[in-house]
């Protein structure tokens, strides 16, 4: 049998348990997916358990700038070395969300408000992600998350071209499911504004292109908005964050 550490008592063994329980439950959060949450500080990075994407660890320090197709491909080779890479958009808000879900948790709060921290900091830097639209001449346009990797996903159909807009007050749910995983658009203005400070934006392709054209999506954040922007040409570069997850072929 494990020893107990003693704790301070005053003769009522009821409060003592009650504390007990009320500790381990506020130590031990769990995600919207079921799984129970943990962070852990490595030497270059932080490791966060129980996201929608399983483990994710996240670099300290940003990736070099490229163009998406050469982060692909060197994300592809870290992947072979157990080192960091870029990540699709749906990984990072995974990411992003457990962190906000638990920031209130007593036992990481300090750690969770350093990488909220480090992330405003990044947001500015146009985050390169694995996530590419297909804008169709005709038809319903195309999302692939992995883009360029093994773990490819096979395209989500969905209409992405339209207006640009505050995520919070969207008419078109789907459309940001099929780019965060998520249509629960009041919570990602929420997640993204608590990392900014700024209310959540979406920037697209505003009218059908006359020819099928591909676009990267990126993390940003600007003056007035942040948010997510997803109609920059594939041959512009930028910086990326670095994270290390599982990545599996998805069918949509």
């Amino acid at each position: 049998m494990k020893a107990r550490p003693l704790i301070p008592c005053d003769g009522n063994l009821g409060d003592v348990e009650l504390s007990l329980l009320e500790k381990r439950a506020s130590e031990s959060e769990t995600s919207d997916s079921g799984a129970t949450f943990s962070l852990e500080e490595l030497t270059d990075g932080w490791k966060t358990k129980g996201t929608r994407y399983g483990t994710i660890d996240l670099s300290k320090t940003l990736l070099s700038s490229a163009t998406q197709d050469v982060h692909a491909r060197n994300t592809a080779e870290a992947i072979k070395n157990n080192k960091y890479g870029v990540g699709s958009m749906p990984a990072y808000f995974a990411l992003f969300e457990s962190l906000y879900d638990n920031r209130e948790n007593s036992r990481y709060s300090a750690k969770i408000e350093g990488i909220r921290k480090f992330l405003q900091e990044s947001f500015p830097k146009w985050l390169m992600t694995l996530t590419r639209i297909k804008y169709k001449s005709s038809g319903q346009d195309e999302v692939i998350h992995e883009y360029g990797l093994p773990s490819q996903h096979a395209p989500i159909k969905e209409n992405i071209v339209g207006p640009d807009e505050l995520v919070k007050n969207t008419s078109t749910k789907s459309r940001y499911k099929a780019l965060t995983g998520s249509d629960n658009v009041q919570k990602i203005n929420d997640v993204l504004k608590w990392i900014t400070g700024k209310e959540a934006y979406g920037w697209f392709i505003n009218g059908k292109p006359e020819t099928d054209t591909d676009r990267v999506a990126r993390f940003l954040a600007g003056s007035v908005t942040a948010g997510l922007a997803c109609y920059w040409a594939r041959t512009l570069s930028s910086s990326g964050l670095g994270v290390r997850y599982v990545r599996e072929a998805r069918r949509n």
